[in-house]
């Protein structure tokens, strides 16, 4: 909730210990803000403020009154109760409560006779039953005040928005912008019940004072250095290539691999000389082969038939 049921305790009245100076300044600036004609405008912000926290107060008021009813329904030994306004659509179940449901399954065990076992098993299936359906009311209770409680905080973000607050532009379900609106309305709780007790005029006197000191303190902060407008070296993006991890640490063997994307050089075709050896093989076979075929010659010579046919 942005309000909580008590007035806050602040350790510094402007509250800059809790939103800081710039947004305190701002706070207390609009608390002593004056129209044309002389009148304050702080005290129609603390009435919205006001209005907030008594519509948050009745809302928990409701939810406070709705359990203690249902907790008395539990206990009270009237099998009848009233149920309050939040309870007057409840399950017609949940009249009995826990002293009458306990007689009953008592004067229902004690006729039991023979059957008692199952009977003792019965009544205690009905007891769980009875607190489930407890338990399911007292969640019904719950969720239908968290639901109003979610209206209720949309409804006082709209009006601390239009009364341009610091922190609030709209309505939001963030966790931390929440939290910060919480602060600022604890600044604003503290204000406004401190109007009421000292008077308008005195608290008035109390927030510009608290605006002069503020301002100079403000002031006495060392500025922020101003940031020059400075273009960034501009720097050339390096080839990528494939990054492998013996590359990190090059090794003597691997740095005279040679260049695969250059082309070879031509081909130069090379005249062939044959080894002394074979040429000393191949006369010696020559050498060999020669008488024998001028023998097979002369052999045909002399094999001729009278004719002069040769076989």
């Amino acid at each position: 909730p942005l309000f909580t049921a008590s007035p806050p305790k602040l350790s510094d009245p402007s509250g800059k210990d809790l939103v800081g100076g710039e947004a305190a300044l701002k706070i207390l600036r609009l608390l002593t803000a004056e129209t044309h004609d002389g009148k304050c405008l702080g005290s129609a912000v603390l009435e919205v403020c006001q209005a907030c926290w008594m519509m948050a107060a009745i809302k928990e008021e409701e939810l406070a009154k709705s359990l203690d009813t249902l907790s008395k329904k539990i206990v009270s030994p009237c099998k009848h109760a009233f149920f309050g306004t939040n309870l007057a659509q409840t399950d017609a179940l949940q009249v009995s409560d826990t002293e009458t449901m306990e007689h009953d399954l008592t004067a229902r065990a004690s006729v039991a006779g023979g059957a008692l076992a199952a009977v003792q098993e019965a009544n205690a299936r009905e007891r769980v039953s009875f607190q489930k359906q407890v338990a399911a009311q007292r969640q019904q209770i719950l969720s239908s005040s968290a639901w109003g409680f979610r209206k209720l905080l949309y409804t006082q973000q709209i009006l601390l928005s239009s009364i341009k607050l610091p922190g609030f532009d709209g309505p939001t379900v963030d966790g931390s912008s929440i939290a910060f609106q919480s602060k600022v309305c604890s600044i604003l709780h503290s204000a406004f019940y401190l109007r009421a007790k000292v008077g308008e005029a005195s608290h008035a006197k109390m927030l510009k004072n608290q605006v002069d000191a503020l301002e100079k303190m403000i002031q006495s902060q060392p500025a922020k250095p101003a940031q020059l407008d400075v273009q960034p070296p501009q720097f050339s993006a390096p080839q990528q290539q494939p990054h492998f991890p013996f590359q990190q640490q090059p090794i003597a063997q691997y740095q005279n691999v040679p260049d695969f994307s250059v082309p070879p050089p031509p081909f130069q075709q090379q005249q062939v000389v044959q080894p002394q050896m074979m040429s000393h093989h191949m006369g010696s076979y020559q050498q060999m082969v020669l008488p024998q075929q001028q023998l097979g010659q002369h052999h045909q010579q002399h094999m001729q038939y009278p004719g002069g046919h040769q076989i």
